[in-house]
């Protein structure tokens, strides 16, 4: 029996060896990169063997890392989409909607577009509750895109009507178009019947 507690007390001596050794080589003893902290919090600077040294007229910065086998950080290329951590993907219906939307909005507010508006604004309204429905499903987000769409859609077809409706009524009014005629031919523009 008194042999088997100094073996323990031999395993107990080697993992802390272990351990120690392991700190030493700048790693902890669950295997993950040991700290160096200098007082105030910042790294400290340790130079080793594997350190890579600065260009000549080159300064050593963050983004350059001080060891050779040390992962590079790289930042991506402006323009370029990062895949958000969940992998979920927006609606495609809700992307159109907005879109559409947005066409909607512009073509009514010019008056020889405004039925185009409305054609646009019905579009986007479909669209935009088809992307709410598709937004609730757990990999699938874009529920504030498609709610973009419905509004823009929806205001669109409320100005494209209303561009409509004024125009119907002005040109409907036989003296209006005779007022209208009138200030084109004193402004120079002949009208043809």
């Amino acid at each position: 029996m008194a042999r088997r507690s100094a073996d323990a007390d031999t395993t107990t001596e080697r993992t802390t060896t272990t351990a120690d050794d392991e700190v030493a080589r700048g790693r902890s003893p669950h295997g993950a990169e040991a700290s160096t902290r200098a007082p105030g919090g910042r790294e400290a600077e340790e130079r080793t063997s594997n350190d890579v040294p600065p260009a000549p007229g080159e300064t050593q910065d963050a983004e350059r890392p001080a060891r050779r086998d040390a992962p590079r950080r790289v930042p991506a290329p402006s323009g370029t989409v990062v895949a958000s951590a969940t992998g979920a993907k927006t609606s495609a219906a809700a992307a159109f909607a907005l879109a559409l939307g947005v066409a909607a909005l512009f073509s009514s507010l010019t008056a020889l577009l405004a039925p185009l508006g409305v054609l646009l604004g019905i579009l986007a309204l479909a669209l935009g509750i088809s992307g709410r429905r598709r937004a609730a499903a757990p990999s699938v987000t874009g529920a504030g895109v498609a709610l973009g769409g419905i509004v823009t859609g929806l205001l669109g077809l409320v100005l494209g009507v209303a561009v409509l409706v004024g125009a119907f009524t002005f040109f409907s009014d036989e003296a209006n178009v005779t007022e209208l005629e009138r200030q084109l031919e004193d402004a120079g523009i002949e009208i043809q019947r």
